[in-house]
């Protein structure tokens, strides 16, 4: 699942379900005190979250063994949805996270010590 913070917004997009791989995208506003629903363009697992600007994220992933290059963005502003593609089909499952920093949306592998 892929999860993050934006605005007065917390975002829980993908993942698993009792069904399989989910589409769902659930949103909390912290200021109403409500959830709503919105849904992904394509159902995944292992995918990467972040926040640029007024911009939310949601890239790559699986749905079941194969990447996804999709990346749905939720525009803070408009409340409106869009998709365009990475460069290259790919999972986040295995230590990557994306983060926002100063407004720059960065994406890193998490370094495991052995």
């Amino acid at each position: 699942m892929g999860a993050v913070f934006a605005g007065n917004k917390a975002f829980f997009a993908g993942g698993f379900s009792e069904v399989g791989v989910s589409d769902r995208v659930d949103i909390y506003d912290f200021v109403a005190g409500t959830w709503s629903t919105a849904t992904l363009s394509q159902p995944r697992w292992g995918l990467a979250a972040a926040v640029a600007g007024t911009k939310v994220l949601f890239a790559g992933g699986q749905n079941n063994s194969i990447a996804s290059d999709r990346v749905d963005i939720y525009d803070l502003n408009t409340s409106m949805w869009s998709i365009a593609s990475l460069s290259v089909a790919r999972s986040f499952a295995f230590g990557e996270c994306a983060t926002s920093v100063c407004g720059k949306g960065h994406l890193r592998r998490r370094r495991h010590d052995r």
